[in-house]
């Protein structure tokens, strides 16, 4: 059921943010082990950041009530996107890396 929210959260925000994207992750937070997953608004207008921001936080508050959400929203402009992005692929890259040399290791041993 809490993943079901987490997706129409996101979709809810992609709808009514079209120029955005939102990525969903999980996540362990070292401060909060209920945390476990974190949610990424990119490509989105330094303006509209607050109002974004705003929007996601009422969203939430209404979905989940007193229940604790078990989630972040980061919202993030188009620089901070990039940055992301990249940090994202580079991440992508070690782990392809990782399992290729975790297969190799099985084949030749």
């Amino acid at each position: 059921m809490k993943r079901q929210r987490i997706w129409r959260l996101a979709r809810a925000i992609e709808t009514r943010y079209p120029e955005s994207r939102v990525v969903v992750e999980q996540w362990g937070c070292p401060d909060d082990p209920s945390i476990c997953w974190w949610i990424e608004v990119l490509n989105v207008r330094a303006r509209d950041a607050r109002a974004i921001q705003g929007f996601a936080d009422d969203l939430v508050g209404k979905m989940y009530g007193d229940e604790e959400p078990t989630f972040f929203v980061h919202v993030s402009d188009r620089r901070q996107s990039r940055e992301y992005l990249a940090s994202r692929r580079e991440k992508d890259r070690a782990r392809r890396l990782r399992r290729r040399l975790s297969l190799a290791g099985r084949i030749a041993g």
